[in-house]
């Protein structure tokens, strides 16, 4: 940038070459914008020459989650489904994700191949209650995602009550769901 390469189409290009490497590479529309894009190699930081690796702490997992991870709640024609905690990071990361696994030591890494991510997820209700929930209110969530964690938490406490089998069960369900995540940036007030 200081040299103002970037201001040259072939300074723009090196540019887009490593975009093109960066998690989700570029988008259909920089893909026709740019048809010469040859993306740089990526290092295998956390990878190389490693099959395992070891996770420091368990502020890191909840640091990480802050950023990276996903609180959600299922439901199927107004039917409570599930609740679903969700890291996503390119196929790169799987040994991370396979560590924050074993780390919990439930859930499960799902490949989606023509995505080029991998899924660390748990929907197993017991997992949810007994480990998940339990190590991020010890180790808790920071920024707006805490709020959905708060909701989630909500909706755990509905279905453990038996709660969500009626119709006024599912509507508060419903509501929370409503709230959380995208939905929840129409509620914050500044």
């Amino acid at each position: 940038m200081q040299l103002k390469e970037h201001l040259t189409l072939e300074g723009l290009q090196k540019i887009i070459n490593i975009k093109a490497t960066l998690n989700f590479g570029l988008s259909e529309e920089l893909q026709l914008m740019f048809p010469e894009t040859i993306p740089v190699p990526r290092p295998l930081a956390l990878n190389e020459g490693r099959e395992t690796l070891e996770i420091p702490h368990s502020q890191w997992i909840a640091g990480f989650a802050s950023a990276e991870g996903s609180f959600s709640v299922s439901l199927d024609k107004d039917i409570f489904k599930s609740l679903l905690f969700k890291i996503t990071q390119h196929k790169i990361d799987e040994v991370l994700l396979t560590a924050i696994r074993e780390y919990f030591n439930c859930g499960y890494c799902y490949l989606r191949k023509k995505e080029n991510v991998i899924d660390f997820k748990t929907t197993k209700f017991s997992e949810i209650n007994e480990i998940i929930i339990p190590f991020f209110i010890n180790n808790p969530i920071l920024g707006v995602k805490s709020l959905d964690f708060n909701d989630w938490c909500l909706v755990s406490e509905i279905v453990k009550k038996g709660e969500h089998k009626s119709e006024k069960g599912t509507l508060k369900i419903r509501e929370i769901q409503r709230g959380m995540n995208r939905g929840r940036s129409k509620k914050i007030v500044s």
